[in-house]
């Protein structure tokens, strides 16, 4: 059966300036350890991802009512379906 409850999302991952992800342990005179993985390799934990994503997708949201607030609100107008009242005189 295919679970329904879970999203594989594929991306590429490029650092246009300095980073440091770190464990959030002080080891020595470093303030935190960067996170490696069983083989030594840095990775970004999916909690970073998760709230880099968050808080773009609140910006945006922000974004998105700033301008909504900006338009002129929506006015109702009658439309007419084609028919006409008989004139009585």
């Amino acid at each position: 059966m295919t679970r329904t409850d879970r999203l594989e999302v594929s991306y590429d991952l490029t650092f246009e300036t300095p980073f440091h992800f770190g464990t959030g342990l002080r080891v020595g005179l470093v303030d935190r350890t960067v996170v490696r993985d069983h083989d030594g390799y840095l990775y970004v934990p999916g909690s970073t991802i998760k709230g880099v994503v968050r808080e773009q997708c609140d910006w945006l949201a922000a974004s998105m009512e700033n301008i909504l607030s900006l338009l002129p609100a929506p006015t109702m107008q009658k439309k007419h379906c084609g028919h006409r009242a008989a004139h009585q005189p």
